[in-house]
């Protein structure tokens, strides 16, 4: 539904960004710069989208996008696993595809999202893959969790999980590379810049024979 939305203002911008540019250059005024600089804003908002109109799409059917789904998350599983059993450190390194050749340089004049991270790999459910951001604390206020900083004896322990979807997930190196040995999962950064279609508190439940971990979900991700 959302691609949909994105293509539909993508081609209502083309037609306003086209329409208010005839219109402009045959009578140049901030009535007729009105219509077509709108255009020319969600035109730009939408480039790579598209630049994507004409390729194949990456799975044919819904039956080959639930095998890819399928396939990633038993990779996942089988590692994240693994490493428990071994008592092994799991974490990742998230990167944009779009940016790869910034890996592993670190532009610290550049305020947005970084094009890579380190973070915490928690889990695999049929939604994704489970990031784990940062380990911090949220207390109920009217029946909705928010993250909380303060010393209240009420807050509860939680980690910062997002959601990255199967579907935005190009390639993954389970075997690391020579500055990091370990994954490395190469993916879009479809949800505003960022990897997470969806961030949650997430309240560790640890296995005491099998040192695997869950992370059971306490609501949506909100700041105080």
């Amino acid at each position: 539904m959302e691609v949909i939305q994105n293509r539909l203002v993508l081609v209502l911008s083309i037609i306003a960004l086209m329409v208010g540019g005839l219109w402009f250059i045959s009578a140049p005024s901030l009535e007729t710069a009105s219509v077509f600089i709108p255009g020319l804003i969600g035109v730009a908002a939408n480039l790579r989208l598209m630049m994507s109109f004409g390729k194949p799409p990456r799975h044919a059917s819904n039956a080959d996008l639930h095998r890819y789904r399928q396939g990633l998350r038993k990779q996942f599983s089988e590692y994240i696993n693994t490493a428990a059993a071994h008592d092994l450190r799991e974490d990742c390194i998230v990167h944009d595809i779009e940016r790869l050749d910034q890996y592993p340089n670190i532009d610290e004049r550049d305020g947005g999202v970084s094009p890579w991270f380190r973070v915490g790999l928690m889990g695999a459910t049929d939604e994704g893959v489970l990031i784990g951001y940062h380990w911090t604390y949220a207390t109920q206020v009217n029946g909705e969790w928010y993250e909380d900083h303060s010393e209240d004896l009420d807050r509860v322990k939680v980690m910062l999980i997002g959601v990255i979807p199967y579907e935005q997930i190009e390639d993954v190196n389970f075997e690391g590379d020579d500055f990091y040995n370990k994954p490395h999962i190469y993916c879009h950064f479809a949800y505003n810049g960022e990897p997470s279609k969806r961030m949650f508190f997430g309240v560790e439940h640890k296995d005491p024979h099998s040192n695997h971990r869950h992370y059971s979900d306490l609501g949506p991700f909100k700041l105080p």
